[in-house]
């Protein structure tokens, strides 16, 4: 995920040459697809906490729309978005196989973000603190403010940008792979695989979420195939929806020795839903209805959405010390008004960032035609 949803140029690839350039239809899909994921992402961290939310006494109702929003759609959301990062940085070295130009880039788009809004974020809640006449909590360790802002062995204070985090350390192992791939490809998959093996089976080594980087890897795969621009058909969906489905009701245990809560198998809800919202992404492109109007419109301002909602949900906070929690009456609404704040709020911000930096190019264009 980068900050700019540009499309990939059509193009003969300079380097692996099996891979098929995007499509406009396909960029245009990975917009809406990146747009859509983010806003279903921001759900899971609404104020009080997903696990606050889902452990609360409601309605059957509810307790079914916060179970699709939150347990479904927004958590397949980093899957989705990590299987089009993998296929965007395979095309994006086929065309110009830079990895150092590469890196600049992801650290430019990835890291200096991460670091900017935990900074933002530690700023508030500093600020906060002190208004309500709370002691102040930062980071006390030269370590401390280093995790704070760039996440190196524990999450950024802007814990939701620590997908940024994995997916720059993601990139960096992507590229070491293609660059091995382009000279002996049995050693590179083997090496992959390795590593994502070690990444499973630790539950993290590098990453804070080595699903990300079996995603990535799959969105790799993809490209290298020749299917970067993969259409599935509903039948495809259906299938492994009701995989899915079949294996959500199976016992732990069906057979003897074989436990069926493993890591493989918990990609598969989350792989079941991404290949459902791509392919929504795809219609909502092909119709160019409201709905692409509509995600047309935000895409600009979406990653600001997304690196600025732990601030607004901070804020939102402060409605616990008036006494409302996720089991109050009114909590419903309370949550379904933090779309429009964060959604608000980030666009308000992205305008204001743009800005503030066209301002030195329209002062100088003010002064050449002076």
């Amino acid at each position: 995920m980068t900050q700019h949803p540009s499309a990939v140029p059509a193009g003969t690839p300079r380097a692996l040459p099996g891979l098929v350039p995007l499509t406009a239809e396909t960029s245009a899909a990975i917009s809406v697809a990146r747009t859509l994921c983010i806003t279903f992402m921001i759900a899971v961290h609404f104020w009080p906490g997903d696990v606050r939310i889902m452990a609360a006494e409601k309605p059957l109702w509810l307790e079914g729309f916060y179970w699709l929003l939150l347990d479904q759609l927004g958590r397949a959301s980093v899957p989705l978005l990590s299987v089009v990062s993998g296929v965007l940085l395979t095309c994006s070295y086929a065309r110009r196989p830079r990895p150092r130009a590469i890196i600049t880039g992801k650290l430019r788009s990835l890291i200096v973000p991460m670091a900017g809004w935990s900074a933002a974020l530690l700023a508030f809640l500093a600020l906060r603190s002190f208004a309500a006449g709370q002691p102040v909590e930062l980071p006390q360790t030269a370590m401390g403010w280093i995790n704070a802002l760039f996440g190196v062995t524990k999450p950024p204070a802007n814990f939701p940008l620590t997908f940024l985090r994995d997916m720059f350390v993601t990139c960096l192992i992507a590229l070491a792979f293609l660059k091995l791939y382009e000279r002996t490809r049995p050693v590179a998959i083997l090496a992959l695989m390795l590593i994502w093996l070690v990444e499973v089976q630790t539950t993290g080594f590098m990453l804070f979420r080595p699903q990300i980087l079996s995603f990535f890897a799959l969105g790799m795969g993809l490209a290298l195939a020749g299917h970067a621009n993969y259409r599935p058909g509903w039948g495809a969906v259906a299938g492994i929806l009701a995989i899915y489905a079949v294996l959500s009701v199976l016992p732990e245990d069906p057979v003897p020795g074989m436990q069926m809560d493993t890591s493989l198998l918990s990609h598969v809800p989350r792989a079941a839903m991404s290949l459902l919202m791509w392919k929504c992404a795809l219609e909502i492109t092909r119709a160019r209805g409201w709905l692409f109007r509509a995600t047309h419109q935000l895409a600009p301002h979406i990653f600001v959405v997304y690196c600025s909602h732990a601030l607004t949900i901070a804020a939102v906070a402060v409605l616990g010390a008036f006494g409302i929690s996720e089991r109050s009456p009114i909590y419903p609404l309370v949550f379904l008004l933090q779309y429009p704040l964060c959604l608000g709020v980030g666009v308000a911000l992205s305008r204001a960032l743009s800005w503030a930096v066209s301002m030195p190019l329209r002062r100088r264009m003010r002064s050449e035609a002076s």
